[in-house]
């Protein structure tokens, strides 16, 4: 596992907007390195204004950390979890950021020569650091950006960075953005009663697997969801395989053969049984016949 590694250095005073040189790395992977047009020497930094970043990092630091890769990325995902949402009119390095439990994952992609854009970015990599390693990183340039913000936006800014750090440092509050997180939400914008129940899930399985159950279907309707699973999960098998198997039980055949040939005619037999067949049974026959 890389260390990740961020700065952000202000550009020399005087700076009224707060512009700042930032940069990326994990490991020996410059995540930021990019070609400006006109030049053909490459830069490890991108200059950007320091507010946006910090607002950006602070207002979805919990969806960063925890919620993970959607299958099926929408605007809201993307929005969160892609630097160049931040906009700002800035050509924001191409670095997307999400949560694997332990760890954070990150992805960078390349520009394509020719690319019509105030920078072109040649980082293509996956790759991933420990969470706490984010973590600190993560704090690192919220600390920077509050110091190298406007004047305008510095309180707001400072106010909102402290106002997350209570929040992590509060196990109650902590637990309940980490589910918002894995379901999908901003601060205070998932329904009370989904948390409620998601939580009621942690006591009940764990958080870590409440958590991963969430964001396996996030959205308004994962309690819903994970409540249906676990009541067809806790009423068992609707079909009794028992005979079939049985039926599968061989008597023990000569000395010296090889387990696997064993192994290959009960799951014949067993094929014939539930399938009528000694072809492969696929999922959707095997669901058919346990009616699920």
């Amino acid at each position: 596992m890389s260390n990740m590694q961020a700065t952000l250095l202000p550009s020399p005073q005087p700076n009224p907007e707060g512009i700042a040189a930032l940069s990326v790395m994990v490991g020996d992977i410059v995540m930021t390195r990019l070609v400006r047009p006109g030049t053909n020497t490459s830069s490890d930094a991108v200059r950007i204004p320091a507010a946006p970043l910090g607002f950006w990092i602070a207002d979805h630091w919990w969806r960063l950390r925890w919620e993970p890769k959607s299958a099926k990325p929408n605007d809201d995902w993307r929005a969160t979890h892609s630097m160049p949402a931040i906009g700002h009119g800035h050509a924001w390095p191409p670095i997307t950021i999400w949560g694997d439990r332990d760890r954070v994952m990150l992805i960078s992609r390349a520009d394509p020569p020719g690319v019509a854009s105030p920078a072109r970015y040649l980082t293509n990599a996956v790759t991933f650091v420990s969470g706490d390693d984010f973590e600190v990183v993560a704090d690192s340039l919220l600390d920077a950006s509050a110091a190298t913000a406007p004047q305008r936006d510095r309180a707001a800014l400072t106010a909102l960075i402290r106002a997350l750090r209570e929040e992590r440092a509060s196990p109650e509050h902590a637990e309940w953005r980490r589910m918002e997180a894995s379901c999908g939400f901003d601060p205070d914008k998932a329904p009370e009663t989904l948390i409620e129940t998601m939580l009621g899930f942690s006591i009940r399985y764990g958080a870590v697997d409440a958590e991963e159950a969430a964001s396996a279907a996030p959205g308004p309707d994962t309690a819903i969801t994970l409540t249906e699973a676990v009541a067809l999960a806790e009423r068992g098998p609707t079909v009794d395989f028992r005979p079939a198997v049985e039926a599968a039980k061989l008597q023990r055949m000569a000395d010296g053969v090889p387990p696997w040939v064993l192994a290959e005619e009960a799951a014949r037999v067993l094929r014939q049984q539930i399938g009528g067949t000694i072809e492969p049974v696929w999922n959707k026959r095997l669901a058919e016949l346990a009616a699920i």
